[in-house]
């Protein structure tokens, strides 16, 4: 495993009102991991019935998304809610 070198310990990624790095829940993982699961398996089951050409404009998804990655990691509902509405399109 690699390492991070000495000053890592010199610099904080996170804000005072932010905590620190948490490890996820095993069982928060399984779950995240079930629906991403289901989503895959209800997209291929349902690829047939989506057209062949996308009914969006080239580049619509600067205007749906972020213009910079966000700063703090989103819920998993919300992350799949963008994917579902967004990017999926």
């Amino acid at each position: 495993m690699g390492s991070l070198g000495t000053n890592a310990t010199s610099f904080s990624a996170f804000p005072d009102d932010k905590a620190a790095f948490e490890p996820l829940n095993p069982e928060d993982v399984r779950a995240y991991l079930h629906k991403a699961v289901d989503f895959i398996s209800d997209y291929y089951t349902n690829v047939e019935s989506m057209p062949v050409l996308p009914n969006v404009k080239p580049g619509y998804l600067q205007d749906e998304l972020s213009a910079s990655p966000p700063t703090y990691s989103a819920p998993f509902d919300v992350t799949m809610k963008e994917l579902r509405t967004s990017v999926v399109p």
